[in-house]
């Protein structure tokens, strides 16, 4: 062993000198104890390397009353502590004092800030742990060793109409150049592909009558679904979805611009966001700590190729800062 865990007199303590069989075998015994833990952590690097055992590292602290134990366990002997009190007995071991740590994650969206309810924060350092956010996208992860973390978080809710949309991601039968009745070729259809993939999931998504024309010659009416500019009116009759200031997966985005010359917007459905990048703190002994992860929106379309998801569609809108854009954007719930 390299470096023996420092001697502690409210603790247990190794007699003197030291037994050169029992810090072997305790060097072997607690590397193998966390041979399987996730790297890196306090004992092997992200290669798999074993870290030296150190007197002094905050992230080994609990190890050290573990590797204590391992050297009472290859059979050498262990000082009893002398009490206090002369007249009591004492106990003849004493568990060292570790103080743990609690670290708080804070989960939100980008962009249109929101908390992220239901995505799994995972944690991986001296331990790895798993928790679920709460409806305030918040995760509290206690009684920690000390050390250095790298913090992950994803989105793990389902939501049915997302399923069913991504299920097309690639499929051209939307494509601006393809007929898909009742709409023509050259033809935006995103539209269309809202309505099909909503009423498909059991939504009741009204229609509007359109007038049929040809050289300017009326051939009476057909009926359409609600087309971009329909669902990024909050005023417009689309009276099975409400609007709602920011969105969920599973809800309908739409966006509306009157200098479209071939549409009035675009539409889509939120679908499932992004997974964060890693984050990285260090946890003090007793410390109590907040980090925030980030997840991005995504949505899912039909564009004038195919079906497409990405999380550029409506928030790149966000991201230039463009607000006159950005206030055409209608987010729509089914209730």
């Amino acid at each position: 062993m390299s470096v023996h865990p420092p001697v502690n007199t409210d603790c247990l303590r190794a007699s003197r000198p030291l037994d050169s069989k029992g810090i072997a075998a305790a060097d072997l015994a607690i590397y193998a104890a966390h041979e399987k833990d996730p790297r890196p952590n306090a004992l092997f690097d992200a290669a798999g390397k074993k870290k030296p055992l150190s007197a002094t590292d905050p992230a080994q602290e609990c190890l050290r009353d573990e590797w204590m134990q391992h050297y009472a366990g290859a059979g050498s002997k262990v000082e009893q502590p002398k009490p206090k009190n002369g007249k009591a007995p004492g106990a003849a071991k004493q568990p060292c004092p570790c103080s743990k740590a609690t670290l708080t994650v804070t989960v939100r969206y980008e962009p249109v800030d929101a908390p992220v309810k239901t995505a799994s924060v995972t944690i991986t350092g001296p331990i790895t742990k798993t928790l679920t956010t709460d409806a305030t996208g918040l995760a509290k992860f206690a009684d920690l060793p000390s050390g250095s973390y790298t913090i992950t978080s994803k989105y793990v809710g389902r939501h049915a109409l997302v399923d069913q949309a991504r299920s097309y991601i690639g499929n051209t039968d939307w494509a601006t150049d393809k007929e898909r009745p009742p709409l023509p070729r050259n033809t935006r259809k995103c539209d269309q592909f809202v309505y099909e993939i909503t009423t498909g999931a059991g939504y009741a998504v009204p229609q509007k009558p359109h007038d049929r024309k040809k050289f300017g010659i009326s051939f009476g009416t057909v009926m359409l679904p609600s087309n971009a500019g329909d669902w990024a009116d909050a005023a417009s009759a689309i009276i099975t979805f409400s609007s709602v200031p920011a969105p969920e997966p599973g809800d309908i985005v739409a966006y509306s611009n009157p200098h479209y010359t071939d549409a009035t917007g675009h539409v889509g459905i939120h679908t499932y966001p992004k997974d964060s990048k890693p984050d990285s703190v260090t946890l003090a002994p007793g410390a109590d700590v907040g980090a925030k992860q980030i997840i991005r929106r995504q949505t899912v379309s039909a564009a004038d190729l195919s079906v497409v998801e990405n999380d550029k569609i409506f928030w790149h809108y966000y991201d230039e800062g463009a607000a006159e854009e950005t206030a055409r954007i209608i987010f729509r719930r089914r209730p």
